[in-house]
């Protein structure tokens, strides 16, 4: 259960690894996780996992085959293109609206009225948000680079963790207990979930803040660099906030050997974090210069909203988790707002401009 006035439980009343495991089995997996603790039918759970899964399959056609569709598609054709678009927005849309209910709205009134609680762990509001991310990501990018974008960040965080726990060089000296769950070496499963949870918000931030569109990698390897630098800012400030909430003394999902200065956390931790979030950038922003990506549908402002919207929900929610240090009040807005002010005037920029051609703007 979650506790009082917040998203976070105490540890000895949750158990994440059927969750970190079925979601480790595949998104269809995910979605019928998610759907049987709602207590869906059992035809609509089928029927929503296959719908995903094909529309996933259809999406990771080749490029060359994409471009011969689009030339010669029937009305079909398009009716199914335009249908994938619909079913992954529309996801993207509900599984926020899930995050912003249980992780803000919920605490936010707690002692005021009784609201029933959604999601029930941290384990699975995390994937909630996960999930927004791939489905969202999936809308904007296309399957391929959502692919690639999500094993990358999935491979490279859990690499720098592994090594992390197990010798101490990139993070500092630390152990995960098992408070997230079950785990592959010395990393709960969870944990790279969790990375591309706010990996992907962070990328859409870092590109209206540097390039005033949201998604997409200007040719050159000085924009590359400069585009892996930012977003690996953006996505470190929100680790200042959450580090001290889950490795603080109620929680302990993670333990700091040695301690440190900042919460009793090291700062070699976000020099770490710096340099993991860093490479993911890199890396798949040298596979996205060579594979355009190819939205679903229009990604004019509103649709680039969301991710930028969940990620200041993700600060929200950090706040009122019910177990925040006082301090975080300050440095959480301090180090997240300012990405996140730029952000929203790019989306307004972006609106307004579109409004003016009378076009979506991308």
């Amino acid at each position: 259960m979650l506790a009082e006035g917040g998203f976070i439980e105490p540890p000895s009343q949750w158990d994440s690894g059927t969750t970190s495991v079925a979601l480790w089995g595949g998104l269809g997996l995910v979605l019928l996780g998610y759907t049987t603790r709602t207590k869906r039918p059992g035809p609509v759970r089928s029927q929503i996992v296959l719908v995903v899964l094909a529309h996933a399959a259809t999406d990771m056609r080749p490029r060359e085959s994409q471009t011969t569709v689009m030339t010669e598609t029937t009305d079909g054709e398009a009716w199914r293109s335009d249908n994938r678009g619909r079913i992954l927005l529309t996801l993207a849309v509900a599984l926020l609206a899930i995050f912003a209910y249980d992780g803000v709205v919920r605490p936010l009134l707690h002692g005021l009225v009784r609201l029933p609680v959604l999601t029930g762990s941290l384990g699975v509001l995390t994937s909630v948000v996960a999930l927004f991310s791939l489905s969202h990501a999936w809308y904007s990018l296309g399957g391929r680079l959502t692919l690639a974008f999500f094993g990358l960040s999935a491979v490279i965080s859990w690499a720098y963790e592994q090594v992390g726990v197990a010798t101490g060089l990139v993070y500092g000296a630390y152990h995960y207990t098992d408070y997230l769950g079950v785990k592959l070496g010395h990393v709960p499963l969870l944990i790279p979930l969790a990375w591309f949870m706010m990996v992907y918000p962070s990328y859409v931030i870092a590109n209206l803040v540097v390039e005033r569109r949201a998604i997409g990698t200007r040719p050159g390897v000085a924009a590359l660099v400069r585009l892996a630098c930012i977003g690996a800012v953006v996505m470190t400030a929100w680790d200042l906030v959450i580090d001290p909430i889950l490795s603080g003394p109620t929680i302990r999902a993670w333990v700091w050997d040695s301690g440190g200065p900042y919460f009793g956390i090291p700062i070699q931790n976000y020099l770490g974090w710096l340099l993991t979030t860093f490479t993911v950038y890199l890396l798949y922003r040298a596979v996205e210069g060579r594979i355009r990506p190819s939205p679903a549908g229009a990604l004019n402002a509103r649709v680039a909203a969301l991710p930028v919207a969940a990620y200041g929900l993700m600060l929200a929610a950090d706040l009122l988790s019910g177990v925040t240090p006082a301090a975080l009040w300050l440095i959480g807005p301090a180090v997240m707002l300012p990405p996140l002010i730029i952000a929203a005037w790019r989306l307004r920029v972006m609106a307004a401009r579109s409004a003016r051609l009378g076009a979506p703007t991308t």
